[in-house]
This record gives C-alpha cells, sequence and structure tokens, in this order.
C-alpha cells in the first residue's frame, strides 16, 4: 500500500532530507573575571566542541582578571563551532575584550560597555620594574589594537592606550558592531578577489610555461 494512502508524508523524488545533530550550549558571564581556573570547563568546550555547535555568551560583568580573559578570547578564536554573545547589562573592562572577540555580539537595550587601558602593578629593582613596565605595556598595546579593531577608531585606541576611558550605550556599541561588520566583509572581499587574481595569475602562466615547451 501506498505511503500517501496510509496518511504518511510523502517526500518529492527532487528532495533529500538530512538530519544534523548539533548542540547547543549557553555560557553566562556575570561575574567578575576570576582567576583562569574558574574557566576550565568553557575553555574546553570551546576547543573541543564540533563545527555544528553553537556556544552563546551571556555577557553582565564589571570585567576583572586580564589573563583569564586572554584565556577565553584564545578559545573563541580557535572554536570551530559557531560562537555568539549577548550583552545584558555591563561589558566592563576585560568583558568588553570578550564581547568584542565573539564574531556575532547582540546588545540589549540595557547594555553599557567601558572600555580602557590595563591596570597592573610591579615590584623590583628600577632596572626590572621598568623592564617589566615596557613590557606589559607593549603586551597590552598590542593587545588592544587586536581587540578593538575595527570597534573603535585608531585615533580611539590611540587615546585609549594614552589611558583615556570610554563608555558606549546600547545604541552606540550597535552602530560600531555594525560598522564592524561592514569594515570586516569589504576586507574579506577584498581578500577573495586577491586570491581569485592570484589563482588566475597561476593558471595563466602555468599555460604560458606549457606553451613555450
Amino acid at each position: 500500500m501506498a505511503e500517501h494512502e496510509l496518511g504518511l508524508p510523502t517526500q518529492d523524488d527532487s528532495i533529500r532530507t538530512i538530519p544534523i545533530r548539533y548542540n547547543s550550549h549557553v555560557f553566562f558571564l556575570d561575574e567578575d573575571v576570576g582567576e583562569p581556573i574558574q574557566y576550565r570547563d568553557i575553555t574546553q568546550l570551546l576547543i573541543t566542541c564540533s563545527q555544528d555547535d553553537v556556544v552563546s555568551i551571556i555577557i553582565n560583568s564589571s570585567g576583572g582578571r586580564l589573563d583569564s580573559a586572554c584565556q577565553l578570547m584564545e578559545a573563541i578564536e580557535s572554536c570551530q563551532g559557531t560562537v555568539v554573545a549577548t550583552v545584558v547589562g555591563a561589558a566592563y573592562s576585560a568583558a568588553s575584550m570578550i564581547a568584542c572577540v565573539v564574531p556575532e555580539c547582540s546588545v540589549t537595550d540595557s547594555a553599557e560597555f567601558m572600555i580602557h587601558t590595563a591596570s597592573y602593578g610591579t615590584l623590583g629593582n628600577t632596572a626590572n620594574v621598568k623592564a617589566h613596565t615596557d613590557f606589559v605595556t607593549d603586551q597590552v598595546h598590542k593587545l588592544l589594537d587586536k581587540v578593538y579593531k575595527d570597534f573603535m577608531t585608531p585615533e580611539e585606541i590611540a587615546e585609549l592606550k594614552a589611558g583615556k576611558e570610554f563608555w558606549f550605550g546600547a545604541e552606540e556599541a550597535r552602530k560600531r558592531f555594525k560598522r564592524r561588520e561592514t569594515k570586516r566583509a569589504e576586507a574579506n572581499k577584498l581578500k577573495a578577489a586577491k586570491a581569485a587574481a592570484q589563482k588566475k595569475s597561476k593558471a595563466k602562466s602555468k599555460l604560458v610555461k606549457e606553451a613555450t615547451e
């Protein structure tokens, strides 16, 4: 007896349905960013999940330790799955860095961003203090350039390095994420066009070489 006679759904011969299983994970960053050991589980999840998985990070944090933030940011960047973030309330200091590293960040009406350079202290003799300060300052400046690229202007990042603190509300943050998305799309388009041109040039060179042999 035919399937339609039994009341079962039929499938067009031109359509093939392939079921795909994936996991959706939610991580709440809703307290001060603490010691790196506190983020072992989310770090493991980010670096081991499959390309079909989705990891959602809910951010409402006043910031905290830079080393822990770096651990999370490195894990986010190496994640094979899809990582998205939603800022609900505060994204201050280190938390703003994490929000800006995530490829896709949504901003609720209550969201607030506070961005500043790192604060730290060091002890020792004059030479060691200077060496450590110079090293950390250089590392932090590189991180600021990377994390806030296209979210902030080069002029703003220069002021940030000099010690200026920036505050952005939800509307302003949305504008900046939109601008960043546009710039990244343009950059990817140029990169793809360059790669295509190089491929075409190599193919042409190969034909010329073969013709002259």
